[in-house]
Parts: structure tokens; C-alpha cells; sequence
């Protein structure tokens, strides 16, 4: 089964932000009382959290990496990296989180930080930690065998 690679727009903290503005901004026009005079951040951060809940289809308990940005005392907007899904989620139901310093894995896709606009980081697929396909390794030592064969012939 062959692992999909994470879409740049997904990596970026600035395509991250937009959603997570948009999704606040949202709620706030749906309703102006909730989110009154609540602290929001400016920029969103790559985070390894762990939620007490499912979500993005990940069950409970297993970490998952997402753009965070605090919406209020009790709000957090999360958008995953590997969907590029927004959910604003209430703080307390994330039981952990840790900022993402270097190299990540998702799926075994490794990632790392390529540069940062305007003090934002964007980030890129830089490996894989896939073993190669047993169907083309076989093949190789094959050809490998037959050119050897050719070899002693002539």
C-alpha cells in the first residue's frame, strides 16, 4: 500500500491561519455573544496534540499533528496537517500538546521546515521511511542474476 504525501497547502501556516480565521470569524457572526471580548492569538503553531475525544477520524488518545490557534479561554481551533480539516475544539478536551522543534513523521513520510514567510513556517516532505516494494527488489536481484549468467557465457 503506497503512503500519500501531505499537499503543500497543508504544510503551510499561513493557508492554516486563513482556515482558522475563517472558522472563528464564522462563529462569531453566528454568534456575536460567544466569542465577545476573548483573547484569539495571531498565528497559528504546528503542534503534536492529543485529544480525550475522536477527532478528524483519529480515535482518542492517539497523537495527531495540527495547526493550533486559541480561540478564547476555552476554545482552541485545530486544523490537522493530514486533511487540512478546521475544528474548533473546547480546550479541555486536549489532554496534550508539544510543539514541533525539526523533523516530524506522518505515515511514515518524513517532513521538515523548508522556510518561514514573514516569520511564518512552511514546511516540505523531505524522506519516507517505506521499505522498498519486495516485488522490485526481486526483479533487481533477477536482472542482476541474468546479467551475471551473460557475463560467464561470453
Amino acid at each position: 500500500m503506497k503512503k500519500r504525501i501531505i499537499c503543500d497547502a497543508n504544510l503551510n501556516s499561513i493557508v492554516a491561519n486563513t482556515k482558522a480565521d475563517k472558522t472563528i470569524q464564522a462563529i462569531r457572526n453566528d454568534y456575536p455573544d460567544f466569542l465577545a471580548d476573548e483573547t484569539i492569538d495571531t498565528e497559528v503553531k504546528l503542534r503534536r496534540v492529543t485529544l480525550n475525544k475522536e477527532t478528524f477520524n483519529v480515535p482518542a488518545s492517539k497523537p495527531l499533528y495540527a495547526f493550533a490557534k486559541r480561540a478564547g479561554k476555552n476554545l482552541t481551533a485545530l486544523i490537522d496537517v493530514a486533511s487540512g480539516k478546521v475544528a474548533l475544539v473546547p480546550s479541555s478536551i486536549i489532554s496534550a500538546t508539544a510543539p514541533v522543534t525539526g523533523r516530524f513523521e506522518i505515515d511514515g513520510n518524513i517532513y521538515e521546515l523548508k522556510d518561514t514567510m514573514n516569520g511564518c513556517p512552511r514546511y516540505r516532505a523531505c524522506g519516507s521511511t517505506h521499505k522498498p516494494r519486495a516485488k522490485a527488489l526481486l526483479k533487481k536481484s533477477l536482472m542482476s542474476i541474468d546479467l551475471f549468467r551473460l557475463k560467464i557465457r561470453q
